[in-house]
């Protein structure tokens, strides 16, 4: 059939606007083709249709150049052909320059601005002439060029050759934000090593965080700015039940991932949600693990505290079902605002019930407020609290009074150096701030971060949303060091992981 010839045509239609009198309207690289043999064999060149009746005598005798010329194959008029194709109006300043031919380079002046696009040349084995089929086959083979030739991805959102940016609306002031605080900061230490190592794949990961005051509305305004405006990649390491919920349809609407929720809500698993990704045991295994111990202790009279909104609901709701499976029903529930400290009402329901233990399915200053008001009523009982209650908080406001708490935990006990994910985050943190003491809530943030880089560094170099979303679905046990995550296609739900801890002396934790 013919050789295909691959070149570039940066320099195809490179000529001054004016030429001279008396010169050639051929680029300079042309001309130079038909001179001498020395220019064919430094660019690997192809021969220039001869200029005039004596260059043609001359070029049939037996040389370097017509040697070089058969030993390939390859047709005088080559060079020429592609030249005088690109020279047309039609297609004139679609290309920029003349051959690059094999082995040259670009001038450095233009190497920068010009557009280079590989075209193959078809050429026709013997043939001496340009024909009008000739040229009809060639310009097929350079639309065809354009259509197939593979062209480079379109960029990402929030994805750059050296930055990945991710978003996060969180409670950072308000009744809750000692809680988003501790959360984005055990993130952000495990950011900030892998930053300082050299990123992800060459990219550094920068975390946007806004402040929603454990307000929905809010953190909806900020995830839409954050989408919108800042161009974030993926939404990570919210807070809040109610927050998570009413960004189902956000998520799946702008089909953007949104991982680590700080959430245990039940209806946030059970529907399957192919953008939404937990670290996190749900809290029917919270639920299930309080009420079997107390179950296995004797205890008949259990109160609850709920907060006034999803995730007391949902926490309800869970320990409910737990207690039901054991035919019991609590004795009395209290309700507790949102975001508020007022928990009068709250203790005036429970008290005349006097329930040996309390579940608290409230957290921050909602949960830290209604201690303080039931110890007022001079009732002896047992607190029993949801790992969301901010147990560092609880530790520092309560002080003395804080002893004797359980909490459940999700997440290992950061204080031993017996996992590998644990020495970790000591180190790191000590590195940081020697003074600095772990806690559970920021131990969470920092779990949080390494699942999620590792997550980027199976999606690869060539980083897209519905890669991250593949590369997730295929850790079906991913080892961060002694605490394994488990997605699948199907279960987005990564631990069930659940232990019981108690408040002991000087506000350490007792497994």
């Amino acid at each position: 059939m013919g050789d295909a010839v691959f070149t570039d045509v940066w320099r195809i239609c490179r000529r001054p606007a004016h030429p001279q009198p008396g010169r050639s309207a051929r680029p300079a690289g042309i001309r130079r083709l038909s001179r001498s043999a020395g220019t064919h064999r430094r660019l690997g060149a192809l021969r220039a249709r001869p200029e005039s009746r004596e260059t043609r005598r001359r070029a049939r005798k037996p040389g370097a150049l017509r040697r070089f010329r058969r030993a390939r194959r390859i047709p005088s008029f080559a060079p020429y052909a592609a030249w005088r194709w690109c020279r047309h109006p039609a297609r004139r300043g679609v290309f920029t320059g003349g051959l690059n031919l094999p082995g040259a380079r670009p001038p450095p002046s233009s190497r920068n601005r010009a557009l280079t696009i590989s075209l193959p040349v078809i050429f026709a084995s013997g043939v001496s002439g340009m024909s009008p089929a000739f040229g009809r086959l060639l310009t097929a083979a350079a639309l065809a060029a354009l259509v197939f030739a593979p062209l480079p991805a379109a960029a990402e959102t929030g994805v750059t050759d050296r930055e990945i940016l991710l978003g996060q609306s969180v409670a950072l002031s308000g009744t809750l934000g000692a809680l988003g605080k501790q959360y984005t900061a055990g993130a952000q230490l495990y950011l900030d090593a892998i930053n300082e190592a050299g990123g992800v794949h060459g990219r550094r990961i920068r975390l946007l965080s806004v402040d929603d005051g454990y307000d929905t509305q809010r953190a909806l305004d900020n995830t839409r700015k954050l989408l919108r405006e800042d161009k974030v990649f993926a939404l990570f390491n919210y807070l809040g039940t109610g927050i998570a919920t009413a960004h189902l349809p956000v998520i799946v609407a702008e089909k953007v991932p949104f991982f680590a929720p700080y959430s245990g809500a039940d209806h946030l698993r059970k529907t399957h949600n192919r953008y939404l990704f937990h670290i996190r045991a749900s809290y029917s295994d919270e639920a299930e693990k309080i009420v079997e111990h107390l179950h296995s202790l004797g205890y008949s009279r259990i109160g609850v505290l709920q907060n006034n909104d999803v995730f007391g609901r949902s926490a309800l709701a869970s320990i409910e079902e737990a207690m039901t499976r054991r035919k019991i029903r609590p004795a009395a529930v209290g309700v507790i605002e949102s975001n508020s400290n007022d928990a009068r009402a709250a203790a005036a329901a429970l008290a005349p019930y006097d329930p040996q233990v309390i579940i608290l399915a409230s957290a921050g200053g909602g949960a830290i407020a209604f201690i303080r008001e039931y110890a007022k009523k001079e009732l002896r009982t047992q607190y029993y609290a949801f790992s969301v209650v901010s147990s560092e908080q609880l530790i520092r406001e309560l002080g003395p009074d804080s002893q004797g708490i359980t909490v459940t935990q999700v997440m290992p006990f950061p204080w031993k150096s017996l996992l590998g994910i644990t020495r970790e985050y000591q180190r790191l943190l000590t590195a940081r701030d020697p003074s600095a003491k772990p806690g559970y809530t920021h131990f969470e943030g920092f779990v949080a971060a390494k699942a999620f880089v590792e997550a980027l560094r199976l999606a690869g170099r060539d980083l897209t949303r519905e890669r991250l979303l593949a590369s997730l679905q295929r850790m079906d046990a991913l080892d961060l060091g002694g605490f394994v995550l488990s997605f699948r296609p199907g279960n987005h739900n990564g631990s069930r992981f659940v232990e019981l801890t108690l408040i002991g002396k000087d506000g350490k934790f007792v497994q």
